[in-house]
């Protein structure tokens, strides 16, 4: 079943920069750097308030498999920290990662000193990383941002509806784990505040993994989410009110 899931990413269209420009790396320099148990993608030369994701990986692949866009986000100025577990359902990773940063930012022999606005804080993550990603925004009001990519087990189903700032959720039309009824249900509807849900036409589960060949709509639009919402470029809103909403390369395109 894994095999066919895979297959299935790897067979659909591919698009390419000139469909979505952001899937091609911004203007920073990037390195990594290892900090205690996670892995910190970030421009080489990092300028004051730079907005922080937390990446959660999904069960079968860790973060050197998400290098495309994970150091993508870091090449337009951002600074992400990714866990190596591939057990983050629980959204635990991510709020480690959270701390574990902002830690570095308010200590003065740390590189990242200074570098961190802990007032634009994002999350993201495949798969039970994209459930972690969920499970961590409801319990860190720290998180104003999201983007849980194919969101599948180990949701922490809230009591009620709450605005849990920014969401974009991304599912493929393909996939058997999380599908679009699926996030609708459990992730979209629980969300009273600004949400999207984009169903990828084609894609299967594994669609997002940069070793199998990544995706650049995916890549295109969660730069777009996080620059627009951490990144105060308001020149991007129109890349979710129109572009999005009209792009044949999703089946289904839902916002509120």
């Amino acid at each position: 079943m894994r095999l066919c899931l895979i297959l299935v990413s790897l067979t659909m269209s591919r698009l390419t920069a000139a469909d979505y420009p952001l899937a091609t790396p911004g203007p920073f320099q990037t390195t990594t750097t290892e900090v205690a148990d996670f892995l910190v993608y970030h421009p080489v030369t990092m300028a004051g308030s730079s907005p922080l994701l937390t990446w959660s990986n999904p069960a079968f692949f860790d973060s050197w498999s998400f290098e495309k866009l994970l150091r993508l986000q870091a090449s337009y100025g951002m600074i992400v920290v990714a866990s190596h577990s591939t057990r983050t359902a629980s959204g635990d990773d991510a709020i480690a990662g959270v701390d574990l940063m902002l830690g570095e930012n308010s200590n003065p022999a740390s590189q990242f000193f200074g570098k961190i606005a802990e007032d634009a804080v994002g999350a993201f993550g495949h798969s039970q990383g994209g459930s972690g990603t969920v499970n961590a925004v409801f319990n860190d009001p720290r998180i104003r941002c999201t983007a849980p990519l194919h969101p599948a087990a180990g949701l922490r189903y809230p009591t009620m509806k709450r605005d849990n700032g920014p969401m974009l959720i991304i599912t493929g039309q393909s996939d058997l784990f999380s599908s679009a009824k699926f996030c609708e249900a459990k992730v979209y509807d629980y969300q009273s505040g600004s949400t999207i849900l984009a169903v990828r036409k084609g894609s299967g589960h594994y669609a997002p993994v940069s070793v199998l060949g990544g995706d650049a709509a995916y890549e295109h639009y969660v730069t777009a989410w996080f620059l627009r919402h951490l990144g105060a470029r308001d020149d991007l809103e129109t890349e979710f009110t129109v572009k999005l909403k009209v792009d044949s390369n999703f089946s289904k395109v839902l916002s509120k």
